[in-house]
């Protein structure tokens, strides 16, 4: 017994000093788990801010993307109506290769296809 008890004094020893060193480590990490909390609430509060901060740019955004869709919604009507324009003067004036509104109009006022009766033109009898 008398052999067991320095054995036991160096295993208590032993044990104290690594008891020592875990009770370090739990101490290293527990400050780095505060530090790490506190960063945390520090990082939220700064995503909270700058989502606060940018929740008018998205309000922005939404009109901006609205207004753009109402201003492409004319732009096609405004199309729509030029083509529109376009036909009616091609069919008024003629220009589509008929004759259009006006040169009827001209030849129920005169009597007749004025594309025939101008010199030079096939129906003319002016050329050979």
């Amino acid at each position: 017994m008398t052999e067991l008890l320095p054995a036991l004094k160096g295993l208590e020893e032993g044990l104290g000093a690594r008891l020592d060193a875990v009770h370090g480590v739990v101490a290293a990490l527990e400050s780095e788990e505060s530090h790490l909390n506190s960063t945390t609430k520090e990082l939220g509060a700064k995503v909270g801010a700058l989502s606060d901060a940018l929740a008018p740019v998205d309000d922005r955004l939404d009109t901006i993307e609205r207004t753009v869709q109402e201003l492409a919604g004319e732009v096609r009507t405004l199309r729509e109506t030029l083509v529109g324009v376009k036909d009616d003067l091609q069919r008024t004036t003629g220009l589509r290769g008929d004759r259009g509104v006006v040169e009827r109009a001209r030849d129920a006022l005169t009597g007749g296809n004025q594309e025939q009766d101008r010199p030079g033109s096939a129906g003319s009898g002016d050329g050979p």
